[in-house]
């Protein structure tokens, strides 16, 4: 984990293995996998209090480092590290990484009011809408609620190039909060609750 944090170079290859890794817990490839597939993603469990907060961290703090650099390969790391974040949120007891998504919000809204840096507001936001699809079905009220007000804040057509940009980016987080509630598996079985919460955000959606 402290390689995410210290060694550059190495990182992309750090989350693909991570992914891999639990990627081959989740779904093992092979026979011999599958035999050992319940130890496996209990050591995964044991190993996510530790781990997810670390690559939180990581990606935050990649988040601002790599701004200014090639766009396309900044994309390409980036995603590779939240698709290994989302491959260890699967291996994990949802209640877990429902508790992790409570922490990011938080710092998200912090970041987004001003009660943190703004600059972390995008990272996030990625990470937060990257548990989203791992969610417990109790906690996606909790989503809609946090995110859905984001859908109708102010444009960023009026104050200084950075607040245009944060307020692009809460906006675009919101986009795929909602979006990844509403294909979450809970929500074709009733699990969004009110229905008519969903149904409000409509006309931002448009």
């Amino acid at each position: 984990v402290g390689v995410l944090q210290n060694e550059a170079s190495l990182r992309d290859s750090v989350w693909a293995s991570f992914k891999r890794c639990c990627d081959a817990a989740h779904e093992p490839p092979s026979t011999l996998s599958e035999a050992l597939q319940e130890s496996n993603v209990a050591c995964l469990r044991v190993l996510s209090s530790r781990v997810m907060p670390e690559m939180f961290n990581a990606y935050v703090k990649i988040y601002t480092e790599n701004e200014g650099q090639d766009a396309s390969r900044v994309s390409h790391s980036r995603q590779l590290a939240l698709g290994a974040v989302s491959s260890f949120a699967q291996v994990c007891e949802p209640v877990f990484v429902g508790s992790l998504f409570k922490t990011l919000v938080a710092k998200w809204l912090k970041a987004t009011t001003g009660e943190a840096p703004p600059t972390e507001a995008p990272a996030l936001g990625d990470l937060a809408n990257t548990l989203v699809p791992h969610l417990p079905a109790e906690l996606l009220e909790l989503a809609l609620k946090v995110f859905g007000p984001a859908l109708k804040s102010a444009t960023p057509n009026s104050g200084s190039e950075e607040e245009k940009l944060l307020a692009a980016n809460v906006q675009k987080a919101a986009y795929r909060a909602i979006c990844n509630v509403i294909r979450h598996p809970a929500a074709a079985t009733g699990g969004l609750g009110d229905a008519a919460k969903v149904i409000s955000l409509w006309s931002a959606l448009k």
